[in-house]
């Protein structure tokens, strides 16, 4: 049953979403051993011939805070299920882990259609800037005190702090090359009907604003952060179909599920001095921004179809 206390999820294990925001949505979050994540999905394989989408992405792939997310309402319409990997923080490099990949390679390979959302690659490493232990959000700064893992953000600010910006553009060079080699892998290696899906803060044209150190948030723009139209444009040829849905509008305003009433969402970093309580979702899409992205991507699918079938 769903938890209604403190107690109640002191007793529960599930994911990062889950546990912040379970008196708003039920994700029915379940463990994926192909991505060794929890992830929100109603069911994690397809019975045996039955047809299936299959998303891969990021946390607006997940849909926090949102009852129905673009998978969800895709599923509803089409009568197909939806396996979502949409996993928070993760980059591309994320599902290319030697213990998980040839597990998704597998399952998508056997997918009706595969929709692949475009990932940051602001948590990507370099040989400057080393993947640390954590998988999703770690870069490793080596310095006069010795190699230090910070998240991604914190890394790079500390590269800009140290004056290094010289290594910040090589970095930048070595993970962006790297993105467009991974998701060029990823359309090969996918056999069935691939849709690139750009689900982001702002287009894929955008410039670099350098501005005054340490600053990074010119550098990185909006989410997908650092990905560009170039790298878009190196890649799309690879897939089948592309989307492009940019979210803004209205916050989501939270509700707590169990009374009507409105209530408050944890959001932020790992770290409590990152976090705040807040009465509406100001940073994921909205409700409205799922369903217009549902929409596009019914029309993409459809037209993958026709195209199979001419």
């Amino acid at each position: 049953s769903s938890p209604q206390s403190l107690a109640d999820l002191k007793n529960l294990t599930f994911g990062q979403y889950q546990k912040r925001s379970w008196q708003i949505v039920d994700y029915k979050c379940r463990w994926s051993p192909e991505v060794e994540e929890y992830i929100r999905s109603d069911q994690l394989q397809p019975k045996d011939g039955e047809p299936f989408i299959l998303a891969l992405g990021a946390a607006q792939t997940f849909a926090p805070y949102v009852q129905q997310g673009f998978l969800n309402i895709i599923s509803d319409k089409l009568s197909i299920p939806c396996i979502n990997f949409g996993i928070d923080g993760a980059g591309p490099d994320f599902f290319f882990r030697p213990s998980i990949w040839p597990r998704i390679i597998e399952l998508a390979n056997r997918a009706h259609a595969v929709i692949y959302q475009v990932q940051s690659c602001r948590t990507m490493g370099s040989p400057i800037l080393p993947k640390g232990k954590d998988p999703k959000n770690s870069l490793v700064l080596s310095g006069p005190s010795g190699p230090i893992q910070y998240d991604a953000e914190r890394a790079i600010t500390e590269l800009r702090r140290r004056g290094r910006d010289p290594d910040l553009v090589k970095h930048l060079d070595f993970v962006r090359s790297d993105w467009i080699r991974l998701i060029k892998r990823f359309a090969t290696e996918v056999t069935p009907p691939k849709i690139l899906f750009w689900f982001g803060e702002r287009s894929p044209d955008y410039t670099e604003d350098w501005g005054r150190s340490p600053d990074i948030s010119g550098i990185f723009g909006g989410f997908p952060q650092l990905v560009n139209r170039h790298m878009i444009d190196c890649v799309v040829d690879s897939f089948d179909g592309y989307v492009e849905e940019v979210f803004h509008g209205p916050h989501e305003r939270l509700f707590n599920r169990f009374t009507g009433r409105p209530t408050l969402g944890l959001f932020g970093g790992t770290l409590r001095k990152d976090q705040s309580w807040l009465s509406a979702d100001n940073y994921y899409p909205n409700s409205e921004t799922h369903e217009t992205a549902a929409t596009k991507l019914i029309a993409a699918l459809s037209a993958l179809g026709d195209r199979k079938r001419a």
